[in-house]
């Protein structure tokens, strides 16, 4: 692009008075920006990103030339391709998945209680499917209804089940999770003597179904500000810490009976050359006391992945929203965590592959997305996802990571990881129990 331009004279000379005057107006715009989101975290990458959006603009001005409108986007790419995959180095690790969570969510769910889950339910029972049923008349079946659900949304035709009865999406979204955290309290046994550890916590929907159901103790760590704030104002202790830095807050932390990661892990492995699983098995390990649970939803990476020869087109489109949006990574399956287990004093006691009631989840939050979204403040939340986009890194990647659009069923990055296609999927989803020896 750069010698097309060149080559027909489209490129004006910057004088470095100009310099300095653009480099000061960016400054001070994203600095703005930056103060008006809830991260308040100035990125470096978003900065230079900026700058050269700023110099498209003067170049198009004298030029009027619009390819250069593709060049901070081109940036962008190529720093995160080369600096983040490449070299597996991040200057400021996780500031993207703070303005995620922190931003694009909190205008997303704004007000709207059914997309307030950030991780599935247990829908078996309330669409009498059986999620765990894995062969490919099952599967099949599930993956029809999810197409035309996610198709029908944006024609305002009515949801139904698998049996083709109207159903209540919003009922079927806080029922899911009850039925998962009833699976969850069941199944590590929690009672009112028990000392509860919550990393990654969200909008503590578990947290409150487990203190009001069972009367345990029960304490959060979260990477948002945000998060923590609101746990802290609903009676909870919570503190800000990323699972990284976990063995830096163990003693603070002290003893528990129960340890839960509910889908945070994928938020873990950040193209880490350590192994990021087995350090933070550790930590699980001296958190917890002689015979405690730890508990983790996790999706991971199909080492049988075989649609990236068929549908390249999608994969790359769709990887990297995934990849940069999200800012993480997944362990391979079936055992890219459950192979740390022994060095790490614990054993597995039960493990389901509920990669489709991560489907329906999907499909159900999607719906209501859509739904919603009809009703919002077009211009309101334009304006807030503008200045969250000149303020973090990769706010685009993650915009089109969980956006729906209409026809691109298969173009959606977060849905796409789990759909079924010619024998294929990108991901599976564990539910892992592990008890300390």
């Amino acid at each position: 692009m750069f010698n097309y331009l060149k080559k027909n004279n489209q490129i004006i000379d910057i004088s470095k008075n100009s310099i300095y005057i653009l480099v000061f107006v960016v400054l001070v715009i994203q600095i703005i920006s930056t103060s008006m989101t809830n991260t308040k975290k100035f990125s470096i990458q978003a900065f230079l990103r900026n700058l050269l959006w700023g110099y498209a603009f003067y170049q198009i001005y004298y030029t009027k030339n619009i390819l250069w409108l593709f060049v901070p986007i081109i940036f962008n790419i190529l720093y995160n391709y080369l600096i983040h995959f490449k070299l597996k180095f991040k200057i400021q690790p996780y500031v993207t998945t703070e303005y995620l969570y922190n931003d694009f969510f909190e205008y997303v769910i704004k007000d709207n209680t059914n997309l307030n889950y950030y991780t599935e339910g247990s829908y078996g029972n309330l669409l009498n499917i059986n999620t765990l049923d894995l062969s490919k008349k099952n599967v099949n079946k599930i993956m029809n209804w999810g197409e035309e659900q996610y198709n029908n949304a944006f024609l305002n035709k009515t949801i139904v089940d698998l049996n083709n009865k109207k159903i209540d999406v919003s009922n079927i979204a806080n029922k899911g999770q009850e039925y998962k955290f009833k699976w969850i309290v069941d199944n590590l046994n929690i009672n009112k003597n028990s000392r509860v550890l919550e990393l990654g916590f969200g909008k503590l929907d578990l947290m409150k179904y487990i203190r009001d159901n069972t009367g345990a103790k029960i304490i959060g760590c979260n990477i948002s500000k945000e998060h923590v704030d609101d746990a802290i104002k609903n009676g909870f202790k919570a503190y800000q810490v990323d699972h990284k830095n976990l063995d830096k807050h163990i003693n603070k932390l002290g003893k528990f009976d129960i340890i839960i990661t509910n889908g945070t892990l994928e938020y873990l492995e950040n193209r880490d050359n350590i192994n990021i699983y087995d350090k933070f098995m550790k930590n699980v390990n001296k958190l917890l006391n002689k015979g405690g649970k730890w508990y983790t939803t996790t999706i991971h990476y199909n080492k049988d992945y075989c649609i990236l020869d068929k549908y390249l087109d999608v994969n790359y489109y769709n990887l990297y929203n995934l990849a940069e949006g999200n800012e993480g990574g997944y362990p391979k399956y079936p055992d890219g965590l459950t192979k740390y287990s022994k060095n790490n004093n614990l054993k597995v006691i039960k493990q389901e592959n509920r990669w489709l009631d991560y489907y329906i989840y999907s499909i159900i939050w999607y719906c209501c997305y859509i739904k919603l979204y009809k009703k919002y403040n077009k211009l309101n939340l334009f304006i807030k996802n503008l200045n969250a986009y000149i303020a973090s890194p990769n706010y685009l990647e993650s915009y089109l990571c969980y956006t729906p659009f209409k026809n691109m069923y298969y173009y959606q990055p977060w849905l796409w990881q789990f759909i079924y296609k010619d024998g294929c999927v990108p991901t599976y989803h564990q539910w892992i129990i592990w008890e300390k020896i």
